[in-house]
């Protein structure tokens, strides 16, 4: 039997203009990504900046029955 394999890289540079929703204090934004049963966070930036960036990159691997 074959299976197909694959693998898709993600990059995530960063967030643009993220609403303040707090009232007091700072907000702490985080980036996630779920495909299937995976899933990634990642860090949380402690500031108030609405313009996170991240540069992250990472892979999702598997592989399916044809």
């Amino acid at each position: 039997m074959l299976k197909d394999v694959y693998e898709f890289q993600v990059v995530i540079k960063g967030a643009v203009n993220i609403r303040d929703v707090t009232t007091l204090g700072k907000h702490d934004t985080y980036a996630f990504i779920q495909y299937e049963n995976y899933s990634y966070k990642l860090s949380t930036h402690h500031s108030y900046s609405t313009n996170p960036t991240w540069n992250a990159e990472f892979s999702f691997h598997g592989s399916s029955d044809s």
